[in-house]
């Protein structure tokens, strides 16, 4: 652990982010079971007998997406019955932002009207480039103290704290 790192209970919008992580990896799992399944389906149809191997095939398949999603997981899992923050402190070094456009959301008609604006916000913290929000973005300075939230297993970022408020 840095020096001045600590340990903080998860605030409710953090648990709110640990789940919806630990629902993205659903998909992956469902993806490995379908596939798996599309691959019984086929051997079954080709030998022309969906009995027992097919059931088998089948029963494998859902496993294996239940082992996909525990191993894709569990140090979400881990973060979430922890129930703990890893906060470090920092200082504002810089604030970047960047106004983008996105790929082939303007058409070639004169009608259709401009691209679509993409704003990047972010800060650099302790040489670490951090994507945050626009309003963390406007109630953050250059030189100023924040705190860096991140699951302890996973070092996914919950949040980024500005000190000065609190």
């Amino acid at each position: 652990m840095k020096p001045g790192t600590a340990y903080e209970p998860l605030h409710p919008e953090e648990i709110k982010l640990l789940k919806r992580e630990i629902r993205r990896k659903l998909f992956p799992a469902a993806a490995v079971v379908l596939l798996l399944f599309l691959i019984a389906f086929i051997y079954g149809s080709l030998n022309k007998n969906f009995g027992g191997l097919f059931l088998l095939l089948a029963i494998i398949s859902v496993a294996a997406g239940i082992i996909t999603f525990y191993f894709l997981s569990r140090k979400l899992f881990h973060d979430l019955k922890q129930g703990n923050a890893l906060c470090t402190p920092g200082t504002v070094e810089e604030k970047k932002y960047l106004l983008s456009y996105e790929a082939g959301s303007a058409s070639l008609s004169i009608a259709q009207g401009e691209m679509k604006e993409l704003h990047w916000y972010s800060l650099i913290v302790n040489g670490e480039e951090i994507p945050i929000t626009k309003v963390e973005f406007e109630q953050t300075e250059k030189g100023q103290q924040v705190s860096i939230r991140k699951a302890p297993k996973t070092g996914l970022l919950l949040s980024v704290i500005n000190l000065q408020l609190y």
